[in-house]
């Protein structure tokens, strides 16, 4: 018998180490954001240049939304807030000081969604500028609800430029990627954060951009070059597009998600440390062209209800074993 009290002391020990566990923990937490800072082009032969911001946000929290905000022509998209949400964050919290902080999962008793974007250009606008994404989520581990939240934030710089013959342009930045995700044993079933980064030069011209060397027309609509950072310096094989170019620094992958699916977690780019980027396109031919700097972050969680009576269930287990020891203690 005595033997028999020590384990279900031992069992029902683990049960409150468990729970204690768990409430120190998110159910689900989700992070992507992306800081870019100095994104500068140096160009050659081009003759006219017109830019157009762009950012959005949106959130989602157990069905109730907030945004989409921003939009076309937009540097500063107010920040998006689920209702439920807490804490309840002010537009461009999470921006200071050239650098993205999140709320992160220190708060075990929340739930919260939100997502915010800004562009930021110096006193005189134009180049250089700085750029900023983050969606994040938290879904708290007690109580009885399920959860889930999805979040979208975007930055875009779109230019129309008119090259000159034998025109380049050449495109540098300093980047930090940040995804986060978290889930806690008993309740978190799924979490997800996602960045692209992407930079596209196309033809704008309805009668098309030159002749490739093969005698083919470049046509309005086609791409010339396309560039999207996998965190390897691929030289002309890290660029894309009809013209193509040469891409000379990669310090890191700003395309790319992560997912959870089982407890625990998994983080990309944990330091806050900017890595440097550059590319240059190929010769242009003379014409009109369209260039588009997108930059996209989002995120993804879902927590699910406990198994209706499964600490119920353990309890009458270990109430069993207690049952089938007396009576053996009576037989004996």
């Amino acid at each position: 018998m005595k033997n028999l009290k020590l384990k279900l002391v031992a069992a029902a020990s683990t049960m409150v180490m468990l729970g204690a566990a768990g409430s120190a923990q998110a159910g689900s937490h989700a992070l992507a954001a992306m800081n870019i800072q100095n994104f500068n082009i140096v160009t050659t032969n081009v003759s006219f240049f017109a830019s157009v911001d762009t950012s959005s946000t949106s959130a989602i929290l157990n069905g109730a939304g907030a945004g989409p905000n921003g939009g076309t022509g937009i540097s500063d998209a107010n920040i998006a807030v689920a209702p439920g949400s807490n804490p309840v964050l002010g537009n461009n919290a999470a921006f200071t000081g050239g650098t993205i902080t999140p709320v992160g999962r220190a708060l075990p008793a929340t739930n919260y969604s939100y997502a915010d974007a800004l562009i930021e250009h110096g006193p005189g606008g134009g180049l250089p500028f700085n750029a900023y994404t983050i969606a994040e989520s938290h879904l708290r581990d007690a109580g009885s609800a399920s959860g889930t939240s999805t979040n979208s934030s975007a930055t875009g710089f779109t230019a129309s430029f008119t090259a000159g013959q034998g025109a380049t342009l050449d495109f540098s930045f300093l980047a930090d990627p940040l995804i986060r995700t978290f889930l806690q044993p008993t309740t978190g079933t799924f979490a997800q954060g996602t960045l692209s980064a992407s930079l596209t030069i196309a033809c704008a011209s309805s009668v098309g951009c030159g002749t490739l060397p093969d005698g083919s027309t470049i046509m309005e609509g086609e791409t010339v070059f396309s560039w999207a950072p996998n965190g390897r310096a691929g030289g002309a094989n890290g660029v894309t597009g009809l013209i193509g170019g040469m891409e000379y620094l990669d310090a890191e992958n700003l395309n790319q998600s992560i997912s959870r699916l089982t407890a625990g977690e998994s983080n990309y780019s944990d330091l806050a440390t900017l890595g440097a980027f550059r590319a240059m396109t190929g010769i242009l031919n003379a014409g009109s062209y369209t260039l588009t700097l997108a930059m996209t972050s989002t995120d993804s969680t879902r927590k699910a209800v406990p198994e209706p009576g499964s600490l119920a269930l353990l309890g009458l287990g270990l109430g069993g074993l207690g049952l089938m020891g007396r009576r053996r203690q009576r037989k004996a």
